[in-house]
């Protein structure tokens, strides 16, 4: 028997627990789902990495709980421990949840996880080889942009927007994290470059970066700042060295709360397709970002006035010429170096004339 919607809703559940790309598609969904539901309490089921960042952070999200290891949803470099995993579904079920969202990939593994936080009426994506159902579906396409995606979703329990801005905010506290970070150094006018991804896949050549800011810095007159995570710091230090003007390199020295307003002063940032190209898009900094085509259908930003995708038309493996192996090979090392000197040279040049 078809379960009827509640007329009430007091609690929602999001499940969202990738990375940080992954949680920023779903802001425009998550703001439309508190402005229909005002009174509703929203949890966000999210990665354990990202709770402190998104927690008080947006006004549409009450509380962010960390995820146990799940297969197929997180899997943590750790021995499983099943009893972890049934504590944390027997506390969500005490929350007593009217309407529990999917918002994590085709369903496969997400649609079981949902179902076990005892919801009275569960909605998410349902894929070919999902064989578990929610009470409502929507059909799951791999090649549907991810915001989209998630507002078609709300819009099968009636809730309609036209906002498709992802969302970033910076606190009073990332700006006095970034000076405690930087020191009293003033960057002025600065480029910030992002050189790697969290698939090789996805790796514009560290040469083509740092010729794109040596370049950017003598024609405007930008400040290079390179960020990552400290496991990306070889690949960071590669673009360092390939540069012949100077750099300030800050990998592995910011917190995402950083990161964030180190972002939201830029006049550009430049990188592939990651988790710092998106959180600028959110935060409405122009971005030229080395996209391949298939990532450019389901991740790219909507708007073009100031986000620009260079793309990439490689859709056989460089190595295998197959169009599914398990190379690590870069798909998007063709992407011409001149395009996206072209692209950040328009950005600059149309913001510096701005009034």
């Amino acid at each position: 028997m078809r379960k009827i919607f509640p007329k009430v809703v007091r609690k929602i559940a999001v499940l969202r627990a990738g990375v940080l790309g992954d949680f920023l598609i779903c802001t425009p969904a998550l703001k439309a789902l508190r402005q229909a539901f005002p009174n509703a309490k929203i949890i966000l089921l999210a990665r354990p990495n990202l709770v402190s960042f998104i927690q008080d952070r947006y006004p549409y999200i009450h509380q962010v709980i960390g995820i146990p290891f799940y297969p197929g949803i997180l899997n943590l470099m750790k021995e499983y421990d099943p009893r972890e995993t049934e504590k944390f579904f027997k506390i969500m079920e005490k929350e007593g949840f009217d309407l529990a969202i999917q918002m994590h990939g085709g369903g496969k593994y997400s649609n079981p996880f949902v179902k076990k936080l005892g919801a009275k009426f569960t909605l998410g994506a349902k894929a070919v080889d999902a064989k578990d159902s929610l009470d409502l579906n929507l059909h799951y396409e791999l090649y549907q942009n991810e915001v989209i995606r998630n507002l078609e979703m709300l819009s099968l329990i009636g809730i309609k927007t036209a906002d498709f801005q992802t969302e970033a905010f910076v606190l009073e506290k990332d700006k006095k994290e970034l000076v405690q970070a930087l020191g009293q150094a003033e960057f002025g006018r600065y480029l910030v470059i992002h050189a790697t991804a969290t698939d090789p896949r996805r790796y514009w050549p560290v040469e083509n970066f740092a010729q794109v800011a040596d370049n950017l810095n003598r024609e405007f007159g930008l400040k290079t700042v390179l960020v990552g995570t400290k496991e990306e710091g070889k690949t960071v230090k590669k673009v360092e060295k390939a540069m012949e003007t100077p750099a300030i390199n800050l990998c592995g020295l910011t917190t995402l709360g950083v990161l964030t307003a180190l972002l939201s002063r830029a006049s550009l940032v430049i990188a592939n397709d990651s988790g710092p190209s998106h959180l600028a898009v959110a935060l409405k900094i122009p971005t030229v970002t080395i996209f391949w085509v298939g990532n450019m259908i389901t991740w790219s930003p909507f708007f073009r006035q100031n986000h620009r995708p260079v793309i990439s038309w490689q859709v056989l493996c460089p190595t295998c010429n197959q169009s599914k192996c398990h190379h690590k090979t870069s798909f998007v090392k063709n992407v011409p170096l001149e395009e996206v000197i072209n692209q950040a040279r328009d950005l600059l040049s149309r913001k510096s004339s701005e009034p």
